[in-house]
């Protein structure tokens, strides 16, 4: 993790995969003078850190799904609302447990009907073809750093769409800017990827996955896109809503970003809360804020994010240290 100098609406920070990525440096975030959180707190039923398998904890309306309850040791939160909405419910996959990757895309589908990935060739499996096989839309990565064959990832993408059609947009790179990629280099990459695409001779819409304030101070990277996923965290925020009502955080940020690029088909690509791990200032991680801000965010997601927004994380990855651990919404295992 490192940190990022965004627009005036905030400052903030967020890692990527662990897979062939990485270790994120620690945050600096600046301290505030308040350790509270003002946003309710719930009962303790909805199974965040203590979570015992690897199903979803919360069995939520997260736009246009019916979710039921997934019996995981104790009573889960419930909602019997059928939710209907033109947009997409997706979850992040972190793919350092690849080898369940099938399971896994599995149980996201019982509560979502979209998946996010940071790579899609993964060794010998194709991640994409693995969500068209689970009845899943995608949102496929191609991972620019640490020497990753990227071009592999879009070639992926793109064997997969032939077969299941199930490729939403290939993002070329995850949060580069923030880690010493230059927007030319981004460009030139998303280029290529724009070839490979047109030589298939497939529709699929390419571009990258910045943070907010990385799109909003490089509007040259956006005018390369045919869209452009952002990520969005109130919980790294230096606005005051961003640890009092951190949805009105995320909703001015995710405006500022549609006010001045509403035709490049913004997507919300990444956002969450962890429950546990640690503070950032007054941001407070906790498992009634994680649950919190789940809520708020599902009931934002009916209209806003996009035509397909993206909740991180599926599950918590225990190979990352303090809050960034502790983002997902399903258990480690």
């Amino acid at each position: 993790m490192a940190v990022r100098n965004v627009s005036s609406i905030s400052q903030f920070t967020m890692a990527g995969p662990v897979v062939k990525t990485p270790t994120d440096a620690e945050i600096e975030a600046p301290a505030t003078s308040s350790g509270e959180a003002s946003f309710p707190l719930k009962a303790r039923t909805w199974i965040l850190s203590h979570k015992r398998t690897a199903a979803l904890v919360a069995a939520l309306a997260v736009v246009g799904t019916v979710l039921g309850a997934v019996t995981v040791e104790h009573t889960l939160f419930t909602n019997k609302a059928s939710q209907s909405a033109t947009s997409l419910s997706g979850v992040c996959y972190d793919s350092y447990d690849a080898a369940n990757m099938e399971k896994h895309f599995g149980l996201i589908k019982q509560k979502f009907n979209g998946v996010r990935t940071y790579q899609t060739k993964l060794g010998n499996k194709n991640m994409a073809a693995a969500a068209g096989e689970a009845g899943l839309k995608i949102a496929a990565g191609a991972w620019l750093r640490n020497g990753n064959d990227w071009k592999g990832d879009v070639q992926a993408a793109i064997d997969a769409h032939k077969k299941y059609s199930n490729v939403l947009a290939i993002y070329v790179g995850n949060e580069d800017l923030m880690n010493g990629i230059k927007a030319g280099d981004i460009i030139g990459n998303i280029a290529t990827a724009k070839g490979m695409v047109q030589s298939a001779g497939v529709n699929i819409q390419v571009g990258t996955v910045q943070t907010d304030g990385d799109f909003l101070a490089n509007p040259e990277l956006v005018n390369a896109c045919d869209t452009i996923g952002v990520n969005i965290y109130p919980f790294f925020g230096a606005s005051e809503d961003s640890w009092k009502t951190p949805v009105k955080d995320l909703t001015a940020r995710w405006n500022a970003i549609t006010n001045k690029y509403g035709n490049k088909n913004p997507r919300l690509t990444e956002t969450g809360w962890p429950s546990g791990g640690g503070n950032n200032g007054a941001h407070v991680s906790s498992y009634e804020n994680a649950k919190s801000y789940f809520e708020s965010y599902s009931n934002w997601a009916r209209s806003s994010g996009g035509d397909a927004s993206f909740y991180f994380m599926f599950h918590d990855n225990p190979g990352k240290g303090g809050f960034e651990s502790q983002f997902g919404i399903s258990d480690s295992n």
